[in-house]
């Protein structure tokens, strides 16, 4: 008892308290209460399998076979007989560690076992077992950026369920092949499996899939820019996982709401949803998705202009990433670090990042990623100029484009002809650069919000207009440009938060200045107009 109390306050799953003159009580801290839920929610899940193991040893017979007499039966027949049962109670216990492994964002231990429930599923012929797996599987590879291969598995797990007749499988495998669809841009094909699963679920009264459809279809119009559909999918989901008690599928769910809140400029009440999510992922053990909530948490303070705080996050969330093995989040890592370093004005650092971030997307083949890869390495490669760099810039920036047309991810197209425009204008080519700015401002404003800055295009389509000499509309775009800002700084009430938004993010202090300076001169002109006459 001894070694073992020792043990655990070595490796700071207890600690001492004191207690009196001469004593002390000992105490679980943050992680022995996630070691100790994860190994509750484990025992429970092989509790049956051990169960099992006993009725086995005691010599009596499963259900379903106690018709048969043992001295009946062939020995070939009990060898595989007990074989079948071994292979059965391995498989389920793999789909036991699979669950807690994809609770702890254990990702490669998370890997093997699902690859584990497959080849056991084989073994056994089950077309049940193997749609799980299957589904498992698609799943797995969706979160590590895979979405092309996530749906062929996914289709796997439907032909498979369908086969087997079992609709509670069918919609299961709908929801992941409606997952990865969702995240290449496929609006309509992800709403439909969405949606015919959720009817399932419904007429059946399963409040867990009610919740992870609902959550998925939120998801859809979110990355759709769709806000107010968006909002009321997630509320709805948020409200089932809590009634279930669902943890996990609740700070997936709070994310979403932070990201709506971002998106529209709210950047504090989307703090306080990220900061909850966080909390949720510490307290349940989650550790690549904690990485992935301190990236969340970074982001504001990015977008806020407090870039020490957001790059001292995102080195934490980068760290976790490479000691779980997520590698797709380590993509969004290298990313966000490469967008600070940009706005640190460390521009070589950034384009390592960024040139980093991009070869690993490009090893997942993860469009979104790529896109924001591309656009981002475009803008560090404009800034950092020279000939052959601007030729990259609208090389990157072009490939962000297309990709968005191609995936339906209009933020990349967005970006992208914005940033080809900015390339041109650079290269002394303002008339190309008013052709692609054009097409940017058009699909900005055909599109509603979306996850790029607005006020970043508008402020870049003024600055194309003024140097084609086009100054009153310039002025009109730099003035919806300023107001953007402003709508957004109208929102941050502290008054030493809201000022470092203005002034030290680049963009907004570029418009302020800009605005100041139009004003000026309009305030000047109107002077010379009123002016007394000698």
């Amino acid at each position: 008892m001894k070694e073992y109390l020792s043990f655990l306050l070595d490796k700071e799953y207890l600690e001492r308290m004191p207690h009196g003159s001469s004593h002390y009580k000992l105490k679980l801290t943050d992680k022995g209460e996630r070691l100790l839920d994860l190994l509750n929610q484990l025992e429970r899940e092989v509790k049956a399998f051990r169960t099992l193991g006993l009725t086995q040893a005691s010599g009596r017979l499963p259900i379903g076979q106690a018709g048969l007499s043992r001295r009946a039966r062939p020995v070939k027949s009990r060898v595989r007989v007990k074989g079948s049962l071994r292979n059965d109670q391995e498989y389920q216990i793999s789909l036991a560690l699979t669950r807690v492994y994809s609770l702890q964002g254990q990702v490669s231990n998370e890997h093997a076992e699902i690859e584990r429930m497959l080849s056991l599923a084989r073994i056994l012929s089950d077309k049940n077992m193997l749609a799980e797996a299957h589904a498992w599987r698609s799943n797995h590879l969706t979160r590590v950026g895979r979405y092309q291969q996530a749906i062929l598995e996914g289709q796997k797990a439907l032909d498979l369920a369908s086969a087997a007749d079992n609709k509670s499988k069918v919609s299961a495998a709908m929801l992941v092949v409606g997952e990865a669809a969702a995240f290449l841009g496929k609006k309509d094909e992800s709403l439909q499996y969405f949606s015919e699963a959720l009817n399932h679920y419904e007429e059946r009264g399963d409040r867990v899939g009610q919740a992870n459809a609902t959550r998925l279809i939120a998801q859809v119009y979110l990355k759709h820019n769709d806000f107010a559909r968006a909002l009321g999918q997630a509320n709805r989901a948020l409200a089932l996982f809590r009634e279930i008690g669902d943890r996990m599928g609740e700070d997936e769910t709070l994310r979403y709401l932070g990201d709506i809140c971002c998106a529209q400029g709210d950047y504090l009440k989307g703090l306080d949803y990220y900061e909850q999510v966080y909390k949720i992922r510490r307290d349940i053990g989650n550790r690549s998705r904690e990485g992935g909530a301190l990236g969340d948490i970074g982001d504001v303070y990015l977008f806020l202009g407090q870039y020490e705080k957001s790059l001292d996050l995102h080195r934490q969330a980068l760290a976790i990433d490479i000691q779980v093995g997520y590698r797709f989040g380590q993509v969004w890592d290298h990313r966000d670090l490469g967008a600070l370093q940009f706005h640190l004005g460390n521009l070589s650092l950034a384009r390592e990042e960024l040139n980093l971030a991009l070869q690993q997307a490009k090893d997942l083949n993860a469009p979104d990623l790529l896109i924001l890869s591309d656009n981002e390495l475009s803008t560090v490669l404009r800034n950092i100029g020279g000939k052959e760099n601007l030729k990259n810039a609208i090389q990157c920036a072009s490939e962000a484009s297309k990709m968005g047309e191609d995936h339906s991810l209009v933020f990349g197209q967005i970006a992208g002809e914005s940033n080809i425009a900015m390339a041109h204008l650079a290269m002394g080519n303002p008339r190309k650069a008013l052709d692609h700015s054009r097409k940017a401002v058009r699909l900005l404003d055909s599109s509603g919000p979306t996850e790029v800055q607005e006020e970043e295009i508008l402020y870049n389509h003024y600055l194309v207009l003024h140097d084609n000499q086009r100054v009153s509309e310039a002025r009109d775009f730099l003035k919806r440009a300023y107001d953007k800002v402003m709508n957004k700084a109208d929102k941050i009430r502290d008054s030493a938060t809201r000022d470092t938004f203005l002034t030290r993010v680049n963009i907004n202090r570029n418009i302020n200045a800009a605005w100041t300076q139009q004003a000026s001169v309009i305030s000047s002109q109107h002077s010379l107009i009123h002016a007394p006459s000698d």
